[in-house]
């Protein structure tokens, strides 16, 4: 596994996970809940490391189980404001395009 060199990188925090995180670009509606399952673990496992504070992870995670729905407008809605509750948070960017991919994943389905 190939892991990128961020040596030398001035940060103060930044949540890289590690190992294959794989955001199907053929996900279909009953896929949903799994990538919103991993979502949320990976919401977890940044506020254990500090990346993110437990008010913007409930904000997240809400919108997340908001967006358990089987209209695919509702969805992607409730992924975007997801996205931008962590609008600015550069050590959560992992997140932020992971999020980003399931939309994109979910524009393309025929429901």
């Amino acid at each position: 596994m190939n892991i990128f060199n961020q040596q030398g990188q001035q940060v103060q925090h930044q949540y890289n996970a590690g190992g294959d995180i794989h955001v199907n670009q053929s996900y279909s509606p009953a896929d949903l809940e799994v990538g919103l399952e991993q979502l949320a673990t990976m919401i977890q496992n940044a506020v254990r490391e500090g990346i993110i504070d437990a008010t913007t992870a409930d904000a997240v995670k809400n919108e997340l189980i908001q967006a358990s729905s089987d209209n695919k407008s509702t969805i992607i809605t409730h992924l975007s404001k997801a996205t931008e509750i962590l609008k600015g948070v550069s050590a959560a960017e992992g997140i932020v395009g992971t999020i980003k991919s399931l939309i994109v994943a979910i524009g393309k389905w025929f429901i």
